[in-house]
Order: C-alpha cells, then sequence, then structure tokens
C-alpha cells in the first residue's frame, strides 16, 4: 500500500469510529491512525481558520502512529485519548480547549515540556473528545520500517492543525497555546 491510498483510507469519515467504539475496536498492533473532528465548529476559531484554509483534509486534525508491542490501541486510546501516558495530542486538544497545568508542576523536571492537567480538566478534555473525535486507523502486521517516513510523508502532505512536527505550515496559534502552557508548568510565567 503506498502513502496515497494509506492517506486515502485515514481520511475517510465512513470508515471512522467513535472514541467509545475506538476503545473496543482498535487493535494491539502497530500502524498509522488519523484522528478526525465530526464538526469544524467545535473547534476555536483559528484552528477553525487553519483547518479550512490550510489542510488538505479538512476533518482530519492529527495523524500519528504507532510502535511497540501494544501500538496502536496502547497510543492512539490509551495516551491520546485518555493520556494514560506522555501525548503530544492530549496536551495539545487541552491547551486549544483554553486548560492550563498546574503552575510549577513541572520545575524541579528535567523535562519541561510533558506538562499535565488536573483531573478535573483531563475529564474535561476527554468528554469534550468522546463527543467531537472520531478515529480511523491503518494496522500493519509486522514492525515496518518505513511507518516514521509514511507519518511524515502524510503530515507533510495532508498539514492537519496538531500536528508540528513535520508539517510544513503549522499552526502557530496552537504552538503559541502550547507554548504558554510549558511556560506555565516550568513555573516561568504565574
Amino acid at each position: 500500500m503506498n502513502s496515497d491510498e494509506i492517506l486515502k483510507l485515514l481520511s475517510e469519515m465512513r470508515r471512522s469510529v467513535t472514541v467509545d467504539e475506538a476503545e473496543k475496536t482498535v487493535p494491539p498492533q502497530r500502524g498509522l491512525y488519523a484522528v478526525h473532528i465530526s464538526d469544524l465548529a467545535a473547534l476555536p476559531a483559528p484552528l477553525q481558520d487553519h483547518q479550512h484554509d490550510v489542510a488538505q483534509v479538512q476533518h482530519v486534525i492529527y495523524i500519528g502512529r504507532a510502535r511497540g508491542a501494544n501500538g496502536l490501541y496502547q497510543r492512539l486510546v490509551k495516551q491520546d485519548l485518555h493520556n494514560e501516558g506522555p501525548s503530544t495530542f492530549f496536551r495539545g486538544v487541552g491547551s486549544a480547549l483554553g486548560c492550563l497545568p498546574p503552575t510549577g508542576s513541572l520545575a524541579n523536571r528535567v523535562n519541561k515540556n510533558n506538562y499535565h492537567f488536573t483531573k478535573e480538566d483531563a475529564q474535561e478534555i476527554r468528554t469534550w473528545m468522546r463527543t467531537n473525535l472520531r478515529v480511523s486507523y491503518v494496522p500493519f502486521e509486522a514492525d515496518n520500517p518505513i511507518l516514521d517516513a509514511l507519518e511524515a510523508k502524510l503530515i507533510k502532505r495532508a498539514k492537519p492543525c496538531f500536528n508540528w512536527t513535520h508539517n510544513p505550515e503549522k499552526c502557530t496559534y496552537l504552538e503559541r497555546l502550547r507554548k504558554v502552557a510549558r511556560d506555565i508548568a516550568a513555573g516561568r510565567v504565574s
């Protein structure tokens, strides 16, 4: 399967499942996945504008890859949708929704990027995701050395607002929100 075919499969809304369905159907295999927004109006206006003006597939807001033992289930369901482990996507959604990490929560840590939200905010983010997001995925049977290259190529092409790495037209609005959150968590802003 080439990158055009994979992007087509990931982009088809009819192939996507709700967050609740994903919890039951996403396999523990390696693969690529896309996160879809059911209605662009659920996003803040600057993200709507990015998806409308820049993104090649308006409803695909994030593309990711999953490797490792539990692959797609671990990365997509556990980390990105449930925040059970570090997730750039979850932090981005939280920032877009106006959630902020506790002040200074990463002040004594070396890595000041993996901020977290309060339990209440994390639950609000998960509820928003259940209401507004759908996911699609393409599993791979074995560890495929080209997953990273495919992910990068798909992001470069689709330009989803929540992808920063590999995105030639990054959503600067979202990056500003993430920077504010990192500064608060690091204790650089009160």
